[in-house]
């Protein structure tokens, strides 16, 4: 998504000799990755993640469901990082395990590792784990809800979601393009036009007359 948007501010620069700033963020990505559940959001409509799975090749590349069904999200590429975790889950009894003892001996016990994780995780809410891992140095995440998103401050400062327009009046929130310009959100946008919105536009302009379109529509052939 950054190298379309670079090449789309190579393209304004060939057509106009003006360049432009191009910036992305993992979390707009995210966000337009997921605009289907970020829409239907906005309509009452929740969607959860994907469950954890216990055959992930990596226990702490995982995402885990805390005490209130919330989900934190484990993403620890580094070897290093696996003493900080297992503190910061008050389980320093992990790193005595011979099981755990580096990294290929956890990827040959992953599922009894990621078990561990699953009931550590398990024993505390979401807010718990948000405060405690705060001072993580591995990469973690809060699994936000798209309710969630949709209001979050970090999103809605940034233009990461966006308010979409229809022709009625109305308005939802959706993830706005993956990229950036200029240093400005992309703002509001406006809705793709209802079902059938031009229809009698688009026959006139193939030369059909109101009396046509009347009759067809009588017939139900358009709409």
């Amino acid at each position: 998504m950054l190298a379309g948007a670079i090449a789309a501010a190579l393209f304004r620069r060939e057509r106009t000799g003006k360049g432009a700033i191009v910036d992305n963020a993992l979390y707009l990505v995210g966000i337009y990755l997921m605009s289907q559940s970020v829409v239907a959001a906005g309509m009452g409509l929740e969607r959860g993640p994907n469950p954890g799975r216990s055959d992930s090749f990596n226990a702490m590349m995982n995402v885990y469901k805390t005490k209130d069904e919330r989900w934190i999200s484990l993403c620890l590429l580094m070897d290093q990082w696996w003493p900080d975790l297992a503190r910061h889950l008050d389980r320093p009894d992990l790193l005595d395990d011979v099981r755990y003892k580096d990294a290929a001996a956890r990827f040959e016990n992953r599922q009894a590792l990621i078990a561990e994780f699953e009931q550590v995780f398990a024993d505390h809410d979401y807010a718990y784990w948000k405060e405690k891992l705060a001072t993580l140095q591995g990469v973690w995440a809060p699994v936000q809800s798209p309710t969630e998103v949709i209001i979050d401050v970090q999103a809605l400062e940034n233009g990461f979601v966006t308010s979409i327009e229809t022709a009625d009046g109305r308005s939802y929130m959706g993830g706005a393009s993956p990229a950036q310009f200029d240093e400005r959100p992309i703002g509001a946008l406006r809705a793709a036009p209802s079902y059938g919105a031009h229809s009698d536009d688009i026959l006139q302009e193939l030369g059909l007359s109101p009396q046509d379109i009347g009759a067809l529509r009588s017939r139900n052939v358009v709409r």
